[in-house]
Formats: C-alpha cells, structure tokens, sequence
C-alpha cells in the first residue's frame, strides 16, 4: 500500500493499526527484501571466444561466405 503513495496515517486507519503498527512492518520489510540484483549466471555479452567461434561457422559455410562482414 505505501507504493501506491499512501501514507502511514491512511494505511493504519484502513487496516485498523497503530501507526507505529504500520512503519515497523514496512522498516522490517524493507530490511528483509532489499532491491533485487542480478542473478548469477552467464554474461550478457558474448566473451571473445564465443565470438571468434561464431565468425568462424558462419564463414565457414557456403551461405555465409557469401555475406559480408
């Protein structure tokens, strides 16, 4: 509710909680659910080897000795 730009005094009286009610779960929230990273795993680029191999399929096929680097 506090995203949608509600403040602490309103969400209390719809939930029917103490104000303090209200920051104290939000702070523990916050404290439990930090801003997302990114999940390890592969690269978003291609690491120079990938791409040396892919250069060296595509031209070595008949169509792809046709196109033009």
């Amino acid at each position: 509710m506090r995203r949608p730009g509600y403040t602490y005094e309103h969400i209390s009286r719809e939930l029917g909680v103490t104000m303090r009610q209200v920051q104290y779960n939000i702070h523990t929230y916050q404290l439990e659910h930090p801003t997302p990273q990114k999940a390890p795993g592969r690269s978003l680029t291609l690491s120079n080897i990938c791409t040396d191999k892919n250069e060296v399929f595509t031209t070595s096929s008949r169509k792809g000795r046709r196109m033009t680097v």
